[in-house]
């Protein structure tokens, strides 16, 4: 299956689009084994490379950054090269929310990224003992006093980074489509069935659920469907209302 038929329709460099991509078993578990990697094949991981190759920025909540032992976006040199065809960096860098700063700054986070990652936390944080030494382990920060999903996707946006990906976890996934943020949802459906839910896929407020339009599906030959669903247009976006308070 070509990737580009996986990823689909895209707008134009430096519009505006937010894309989450997600992987659950068939009963709604994001997990097996405590990670959502094992639930995954090699097309599916392949999807994920090409869709930060897509991006500008990777945006996922702290508590992924830390079960998923997240370090530095990495692409192939044919991806780096076409993005600086396009007058982009080579790589994108990695934003996350956290109110904690429950970091490790020795953690592949750091050590292993070759941008800096991009740290959005609250103002009370400002001059602290933990932000000063994520700062010294090569993090941007930045002091919100609106740590939302919606207010970090909105300062994301002045910062430069029209195209946001997001790879979770289920707390950021459900504000964001709480709020209408999202425009592309990639969901690839492993065939695995299990007794219980190790992890939800989202978690979020009460909220009214909203019709999505498939766009495309595909059947891997080991039974996994990747499918991608676009927001129906009469869907309200990202300026609709604000979001809980992002704990990380």
């Amino acid at each position: 299956m070509d990737l580009d038929t996986l990823l689909g329709p895209t707008l134009p460099l430096g519009a505006a689009e937010l894309r989450a991509i997600a992987i659950s078993g068939a009963v709604g578990t994001a997990s097996l084994g405590g990670t959502s990697g094992a639930l995954g094949n090699a097309l599916d991981a392949s999807l994920l490379q090409r869709l930060r190759q897509w991006s500008d920025v990777v945006l996922c909540a702290a508590g992924t950054v830390r079960s998923e032992d997240y370090s530095g976006v990495r692409l192939s040199a044919r991806a780096r090269a076409e993005r600086r065809g396009e007058s982009r960096p080579p790589l994108p860098p990695i934003a996350t929310l956290s109110a904690s700063l429950d970091l490790a700054p020795r953690g592949a986070f750091f050590v292993e990224a070759s941008v800096p990652p991009l740290i959005f936390t609250t103002r009370d944080n400002t001059g602290s003992a933990r932000a000063r030494g994520l700062a010294r382990a090569g993090a941007e920060l930045f002091y919100l006093d609106d740590l939302t999903a919606h207010g970090v996707i909105r300062r994301l946006r002045a910062l430069g980074y029209p195209r946001i990906s997001c790879e979770g976890g289920p707390r950021l996934y459900g504000d964001l489509l709480a709020s209408r943020a999202i425009d592309v949802f990639h969901l690839t459906l492993a065939p695995f069935f299990g007794p219980r839910v190790e992890r939800p896929l989202v978690e979020g407020p009460p909220g009214e659920a909203t019709r999505w339009t498939l766009e495309h599906a595909y059947r891997h030959p080991d039974s996994t469907l990747f499918l991608r669903y676009r927001r129906a247009a009469t869907e309200k976006g990202v300026n609709g209302p604000g979001l809980g308070t992002m704990i990380g």
